[in-house]
């Protein structure tokens, strides 16, 4: 199945879910709504060892289906690209003398990414809603579109002084770049407040432990290791209307 298939796949059953649902209230105001939010996404687990936090940004379409249940659609996009400088580094041992020598050289020239574009179905689930305010449980399975790219390292020299001499030492040479684009599912779970400013328009806060089932491949060299699920926290603040 080709990409874009999937892409329609996703898309097609979005539709599917919102527009078998949405005939019970149809005949209610109010049961329609869209957000555009900001994110902040901590990688934890293997993927911290690569990356820093990073910003994302999403587009939501969702309809009220029952007084506890609200079904949607969430379009979102992020890309980690901050080195985590602490964890990534070369290990060099390096002989003078006859006796060895180990050192921890900082990466340098190192450019590496993880680009990610997600479409999902999400379902919230009431717990409180009055005039002021509303939290939600929010829950969302959906399908990411996601491409790794690492350049080529012609080489990492490095200085140190052993005694009163200074040598200039070569960690590796010649590391040819790399490159993975695959598709994978994931999904998500946590809570949403929306707190209303004046009809129909409201402030969102949310956070929630976001997966994504993709790999990424180890290098032994830069102190990578494998990356089996993209594990992350997603903290979301954004507006939402009610119409």
């Amino acid at each position: 199945m080709s990409m874009m298939n999937n892409k329609y796949i996703i898309v097609l059953l979005s539709l599917v879910t919102l527009t078998w649902f949405a005939p019970e209230y149809s005949a209610q105001s109010k049961i329609f709504s869209a957000a555009i939010e900001g994110s902040y996404l901590t990688p934890i687990g293997t993927l911290h060892d690569r990356w820093n936090a990073t910003p994302g940004g999403s587009i939501y379409f969702g309809v009220r289906t029952s007084e506890k249940w609200t079904w949607g659609g969430k379009i979102e996009y992020f890309k980690y690209s901050d080195m985590n400088e602490d964890k990534l580094f070369v290990s060099s041992t390096q002989t003078v003398n006859g006796k060895s020598y180990v050192f921890k050289v900082p990466l340098t020239n190192l450019s590496h990414g993880l680009k990610v574009f997600g479409l999902s179905v999400n379902a919230k689930y009431n717990i409180v809603r009055n005039d002021f305010f509303e939290a939600n449980v929010d829950i969302g399975f959906g399908i990411y579109n996601w491409t790794y790219n690492r350049n080529a390292h012609d080489s990492l020299k490095f200085n140190s002084t052993i005694g009163d001499t200074s040598y200039t030492f070569t960690a590796f040479s010649n590391m040819v770049a790399n490159s993975q684009t695959d598709w994978s599912g994931g999904f998500s779970i946590g809570v949403e407040i929306g707190v209303k400013v004046i009809d129909p328009v409201e402030l969102t806060l949310a956070g929630s432990y976001k997966n994504i089932v993709g790999e990424l491949w180890p290098a032994a060299v830069y102190n990578m290791e494998n990356v089996s699920t993209f594990q992350m926290y997603d903290c979301r603040a954004g507006i939402r209307i009610i119409f």
